[in-house]
């Protein structure tokens, strides 16, 4: 056995104190690690947890909305129409059309009127409504026309081909004008 003296006894204590010392000092670093490693997951968990609550959230509820209506086209039919009408034949149709909407419309056919009557001006001889033969084309290959003038505003249209003559109508029809009421198949742009 070794003889422990005072100073070997101080010795060995500061060993010993510095021994714990820096076991101390390892478990501090030990136990700040674990806390910052605890917050970084915490962290990271809520801001997943926030991150799966906004992408997969729902909800319900209503909405509403309104329904808005076209309004009816004005259709005048003015000017000189340059085509002539002759019996078996076709003619350009010559309409004006008042678009009283704020937005533009296209116009998808154009029928005559059911139970309207044709009229009849400046023939050279007798020529009625009936005696005419004309009506509107079934072919009507100018179509659709986009009314782009809105809020009021005019916009004149030729259909080519627009109108037809029987080639029974009546020989007093030469050089007549004839007014054809007419009704538009419109739907908006």
């Amino acid at each position: 056995m070794t003889r422990r003296t005072p100073e070997s006894i101080a010795i060995e204590s500061l060993g010993r104190a510095q021994r714990l010392g820096l076991r101390r000092v390892r478990s501090q670093r030990r136990l700040r690690r674990a806390t910052v490693l605890a917050v970084a997951l915490t962290v990271g968990l809520f801001g997943v947890q926030r991150a799966s609550a906004y992408f997969a959230s729902g909800g319900t509820g209503h909405g509403s909305a309104t329904g808005g209506t076209v309004q009816a086209l004005t259709v005048t039919a003015t000017g000189t129409v340059t085509s002539q009408l002759l019996p078996g034949g076709t003619a350009d149709l010559h309409l004006v059309v008042a678009n009283p909407n704020a937005f533009p419309v296209i116009v998808t056919g154009v029928t005559q009127t059911p139970l309207s009557t044709i009229t009849v001006s400046g023939a050279l001889g007798t020529c009625t409504a009936a005696s005419s033969g004309v009506t509107v084309s079934a072919a009507q290959p100018s179509l659709p026309v986009t009314i782009t003038a809105v809020n009021g505003g005019t916009q004149t249209i030729d259909l080519s081909g627009g109108a037809s003559m029987t080639t029974g109508s009546a020989t007093g029809c030469q050089q007549a004008s004839f007014g054809i009421p007419v009704t538009l198949s419109v739907r908006t742009s």
